[in-house]
């Protein structure tokens, strides 16, 4: 390939923006093409938390202790609409049968030097971006239960992470100490633990201002652009937009999230991919919350941004063009009423769904496809925010000398 001097990225999501921004600080010409604006797919409404401690993969033997009937039930904290898709009921068997101690165990040490760089490599852009736009907000994350037997899942769950190579520190919290920390929840809530190290970020306003920076750094973006294809010759790729317009670059990289398996597929990529969607809304809080908060049991998330609280919930795997189910967000808010005091789940506002790109094997999808020329950066699963930097960093650092880092072997969408 020689040296690589100009890349298109495309999209315009907080992994794109990273990757962007990384390829730039290395002398490399960059133009992000998105179709429609930043931070418009699963950038936009999630929770927003850098919490290495938790990225895990999805497969676990508990989903499949869920069973059928609740993976069927809309109020279900994991939910698998019924149909007929055979490329929708494919992926599911995949996952289900990756579904294993040994699988997740695998993967999870696949993800370990991801986990353990994740937060250095945020500190790297925030201490280097040129607008000085870019901050996380370091807090622990309260995981919250009903009673002290409720937590014996999250218990186990991080009894395994420790065992597969892991670091996450907690503390415990409970009766007269828990309540007078933490006014915000309900008299319910008897017991928690504190997961330390972890961080959070409002999605939107960061991936806004990381745009920002791309374009400080010299880079291009260009939005409300489809792009049509993502071509490859002997020397050179040849990106086509929707408006007839073509860049031509020494390399691309393909960081569409959950869109990103029709290009991808005519590059030789068959890992399945599926769209988890996540909802989330706003909600006033007359409580001061400091930082993140946990239901594992009811897998709802709560990040104190723009004054209140941003609540998101549920994984419905379903199709990309599905439409938009109220009744989901009407799910989290049951499974929350009994939790929270002082923030009115009722009277909300910005209700968000969007598609998270999980794999069947719970890894990412980054590397090189079938031409070494073209790269594709996806399947982040629930962990897009936590790994963006990161990937950036190992994406751009593979492209400028033309290989693989070692810790993207295992997540090669050639696999």
């Amino acid at each position: 390939m020689g040296d690589t001097r100009s890349v298109a990225v495309v999209g315009a999501g907080v992994v794109g923006l990273s990757i962007a921004w990384h390829l730039l600080r290395l002398g490399v010409d960059v133009t992000v093409v998105e179709q429609s604006s930043v931070a418009s797919g699963a950038s936009y409404g999630n929770a927003g938390w850098i919490s290495p401690g938790l990225a895990t993969p999805l497969p676990e033997p508990s989903v499949l202790r869920f069973g059928l009937r609740s993976l069927l039930d809309r109020n279900s904290p994991l939910y698998v609409p019924p149909t007929s898709n055979g490329a929708m009921i494919a992926f599911a068997l995949k996952f289900a049968k990756n579904c294993t101690t040994t699988r997740w165990i695998e993967a999870m040490k696949a993800l370990l030097p991801l986990n353990e760089a994740a937060i250095t490599s945020y500190d790297f852009i925030v201490q280097h971006c040129k607008k000085g736009s870019l901050h996380t907000t370091s807090a622990p994350i309260l995981a919250a239960f009903y009673t002290k037997a409720d937590a014996v899942s999250l218990k186990e769950e991080i009894k395994d992470i420790k065992a597969a190579g892991g670091t996450i520190e907690t503390e415990e919290l409970e009766g007269k100490e828990l309540r007078e920390l933490y006014p915000f929840l309900s008299a319910n809530v008897k017991y928690a633990q504190l997961l330390l190290g972890q961080r959070y970020i409002d999605p939107y306003a960061f991936t806004r201002a990381l745009a920002e920076e791309v374009k400080a750094e010299g880079g291009k973006v260009v939005l409300g652009q489809r792009v049509l294809g993502v071509e490859p010759s002997s020397n050179q790729v040849t990106t086509r937009l929707s408006n007839g317009d073509r860049v031509v670059s020494d390399s691309a990289v393909i960081a569409t999230g959950a869109w990103a398996g029709p290009l991808a597929k005519k590059l030789g990529v068959k890992v399945s991919q599926a769209a988890g969607r996540g909802y989330s809304f706003w909600s006033e809080s007359k409580a001061t919350i400091a930082h993140p908060v946990y239901f594992p049991r009811q897998r709802i998330a709560c990040t104190p941004i723009d004054g209140g609280l941003r609540v998101a919930g549920t994984m419905e795997i379903a199709d990309l063009q599905r439409a938009y189910d109220p009744k989901r967000v009407d799910a989290i808010v049951a499974n929350a009423s009994g939790l929270l005091s002082g923030v009115d789940l009722r009277n909300r506002r910005s209700e968000w769904v969007g598609p998270r790109p999980i794999t069947h094997d719970g890894l990412p999808v980054i590397g090189p496809t079938n031409s070494r020329r073209i790269w594709v950066a996806a399947g982040h699963g629930m962990w897009g925010v936590t790994y963006a930097p990161i990937t950036g960093e190992l994406v751009a650092k593979g492209i400028t000398e033309n290989r693989t880092p070692t810790p993207l072997l295992p997540f090669s969408p050639l696999r």
